[in-house]
Order: structure tokens, then sequence, then C-alpha cells
């Protein structure tokens, strides 16, 4: 009887090349900030997503992220490395993992960018809920008792934010946070990580430059109060 040796299957595995070390580790600094910026475009761009409240988080959100894609990448290293029956993979995403930990900061600094975009487009989507109500004034001497009112003269529909964790503007007929001389407000609460910051529009636009030592940002016709 004649047996025939199978051949082992080899698995292709990265080359001695230093490039692949670099390779590594520039991708561990891309991947979080791709990480960030994904995360800041699906929740602050009008795109239509909804997404998990953990990706809600800005730094919190891109640091989990982070995290769970370089614990995944060692995983599948490690794994391959036992298949392949070479070192290389699990040395390779060891690199990848420690340039992801640096690559943290960039990618909340992408995300945070992004953040501050998504509020500077939506003062102006807001334009249209607020000269609508400003319109109401002047027609009717007061402002409405509630964005219901606005419909269907002066609005075709109440707007929504087009932002995926704040849906919804909150209309009230009191200064709110506003200067005592507004008769009205639109606000929105948009903290993270356990702040309470508010994104507001006060009709006379008078901001003033903190309110109870919380930093007042000017965002076109609109502000946003950092807690």
């Amino acid at each position: 009887m004649v047996y025939v040796a199978r051949s082992v299957p080899k698995f292709p595995v990265p080359g001695r090349s230093l490039w692949w070390l670099a390779g590594a580790g520039t991708a561990g600094i891309l991947v979080p900030v791709l990480i960030g910026s994904v995360t800041a475009v699906l929740v602050y761009f009008p795109v239509g997503s909804s997404l998990p409240p953990i990706y809600l988080l800005s730094f919190v959100g891109t640091a989990f992220m982070t995290a769970l894609v370089a614990f995944t990448v060692v995983v599948a290293g490690s794994a391959y490395s036992l298949v392949a029956r070479s070192w290389r993979p699990f040395l390779l995403s060891i690199v990848l993992f420690g340039a992801m930990v640096p690559g943290v900061y960039p990618g909340v600094m992408a995300h945070l960018y992004l953040k501050k975009v998504g509020f500077e487009m939506l003062a102006d989507r807001g334009a249209l809920l607020t000269e609508a109500i400003h319109e109401f004034e002047r027609t009717t001497g007061s402002a409405p008792d509630t964005l219901a009112d606005l419909v269907p003269q002066y609005l075709a529909e109440i707007p929504a934010t087009g932002m995926s964790k704040y849906p919804s503007f909150e209309y009230a007929r009191a200064p709110g946070m506003c200067p005592e001389d507004n008769a009205w407000n639109i606000s929105m609460l948009v903290g993270e990580a356990l702040n309470f910051d508010m994104f507001i529009y006060c009709p006379k636009q008078n901001y003033p430059r903190d309110v109870g030592g919380n930093w007042i940002e000017r965002v076109g016709a609109w502000a946003y109060m950092h807690e």
C-alpha cells in the first residue's frame, strides 16, 4: 500500500520588511481618527441615522470603539499566528494595538471638531423655525404657546434637528437660560459624558458671556453653553 503525504496548507504571513511595522503603526493612529470622524458625522450631521447609546458619546464612544477594535485585532492576530505557525501576525497586532493608545487623542479631537461643525450647521437649519416664530410674533403680537401653533400657516410641519441624538427642539414661552427680557427660548440638552451642555436660542440674541460660571459660545444666531 502506498501512502501519499498530504501537504499542510500554507497561510500567508507578513514578510520581514519594516514597512509592515510602519503600516501597522500608521493604521493604529488612523483607525481612532476614522472612528471618531464617522461617529461624529452619524450623530451630529443630518444623515438620518439612529445609533445605540454608546456610539452617541463623544470621547467615551471613540475611546470605547477604539479599545474594542484594538482588542479584536490582538485576538485575531493571536489566532492567525497559531494557525499560520508564525509570530509575525501577532507582533503586528501588538504594534497596531500600541499605536491605537496615543491614536485615541487625535480621534477624539477629530470627533469634537466635526461636532462643532455639526452644531454650526444646526444653527443654520434652525433659522427656519426661529423665523417662523418671529413672524408669528409680528403677526399676532405675541409668541406662540407651542410650536404646534405655527402649523400650517407659518410652517408645513415642526422641523426636526437632524441630529440622531438630539432629534427635537424644545420651545418654551419663558426666558429659560436667556436673559429676562426674552419672552421665549428654544433649547436642547446636548450634554455628553456626565455634563449638561445646552444649545439655546434667545430671540434677542443678547447672550451673556456665561451662565452660573458656564461658558457661553456663540454659534451663529444660537449659543452653546459649556457646562
